[in-house]
């Protein structure tokens, strides 16, 4: 094929590919929008909550406050955050964790006297958020984006699973300034509880 009839096979294909439409994926929502684990209805209604000093101390106990104040109200929802006790069911932390997320959950189930990681498909007994200062400052997020993604995590804890990317919801991954639920997220929350 003569270099001209390349680019000019290329440019169609160009062509071609800039008039295609974008599929995206349906809102998640039921079942759908969950991880096949998580904690049971019972003690989301009534979660002890440790925030380790890291968290106010790095700027996000405002956020984490928010968030918990976020879940807690949605009406027709049983959610709810007690003080923590001595063995509390979700536990925040904020520090320099690397380069690989800005926030995170890491699930546990009880193995005997101690806990030992939980797959998103299992049942949880605790959950830690871990919220990464430093990928937030090296990626530069604004204060909005720090909010989402406290809100974003906190929904995780909830076993709330990612949506598309053009999708309305808190729960979508990405440099976003939502700073509450969505009405997604809440008929989701809902739902489940």
């Amino acid at each position: 094929m003569s270099m001209k009839n390349k680019a000019l096979s290329l440019s169609v294909a160009m062509g071609m590919m800039a008039g295609a439409g974008i599929a995206y994926a349906a809102p998640l929502s039921g079942s759908a929008a969950f991880f096949g684990g998580g904690l049971s209805a019972t003690e989301v209604s009534s979660m002890s909550y440790y925030q380790d000093a890291s968290v106010g101390n790095l700027g996000y106990g405002t956020f984490a406050s928010d968030a918990k104040a976020d879940y807690d109200g949605i009406s027709s929802a049983n959610i709810g955050y007690t003080s923590a006790g001595s063995d509390p069911m979700i536990r925040a932390f904020a520090g320099n964790y690397g380069l690989d997320f800005a926030g995170i959950i890491d699930p546990f189930k009880r193995g005997g006297t101690s806990y030992v990681s939980a797959g998103v498909n299992e049942g949880w007994d605790m959950v830690q958020i871990r919220l990464n200062d430093y990928y937030m400052d090296y990626y530069g997020y604004s204060t909005a984006n720090r909010h989402k993604t406290t809100v974003h995590e906190f929904g995780h804890s909830l076993g709330l699973m990612h949506q598309d990317s053009a999708t309305d919801s808190v729960m979508k991954q990405g440099l976003y300034t939502y700073t509450n639920p969505t009405s997604l997220d809440i008929s989701n929350l809902q739902w489940k509880y």
